[in-house]
């Protein structure tokens, strides 16, 4: 007999099994290959409890810029390419088949240093971070363009800083526009913006 039967909280809700079937992978040369990202598994499928997304940065690219999330870690696999992670001023340069952390509180970023596409799944424990991804990358640039306003227009700019500052405050996201460890890290690779 079983005498380690798990345990449900009061009014939690039960998590049922599911699978994300294989797919191909998207186009790296979509956009300007930067940070294009991709929901695999929602937190509403996993009671809040995980949540991941693939994510693609093409050869020789910068990331995002400096940030930090005040609750949010992040765990990256690598599953393809290079990717160069900065830490808490720490550069680490993780292969294919291995795994970065970025925990909260540490002020961080990633690019791609090498010649060839980086391909990896980011991991959010305890969080719905593709919430904040997809909002930043889809639903604020959809809204913009439905409501008339151009990409590259003052107006679009605006628009996407906006919507992106609310996001911050839910997420408690902190970016670090300016910080010199960035253009550092792109000159030392020799990458794009």
């Amino acid at each position: 007999m079983n005498t380690n039967t798990p345990t449900q909280t009061p009014g939690e809700k039960t998590l049922r099994p599911f699978i994300v079937e294989p797919s191909k992978p998207t186009d790296i040369g979509v956009g300007n290959g930067v940070n294009i990202v991709r929901t695999m598994i929602r937190q509403s499928q996993t009671n809040n409890r995980f949540s991941c997304i693939e994510g693609y940065v093409a050869p020789k690219r910068m990331g995002p810029p400096i940030h930090l999330h005040k609750e949010a870690d992040e765990l990256m696999y690598v599953i393809e390419g290079t990717a160069g992670m900065m830490v808490d001023g720490e550069i680490f340069i993780v292969e294919a088949g291995g795994f970065g952390f970025r925990p909260h509180g540490l002020v961080h970023t990633f690019f791609n240093p090498s010649d060839k596409p980086l391909r990896f799944i980011d991991m959010f424990p305890n969080q719905g971070f593709e919430v904040y991804l997809e909002g930043m990358f889809m639903e604020i640039p959809a809204k913009l363009i439905a409501q008339g306003i151009q990409p590259g227009t003052p107006e679009f700019g605006a628009g996407m800083q906006a919507g992106i500052q609310e996001l911050d405050q839910q997420f408690d996201v902190v970016w670090l526009m300016g910080d010199p460890r960035y253009q550092q890290i792109v000159d030392t690779y020799g990458l794009t913006v």
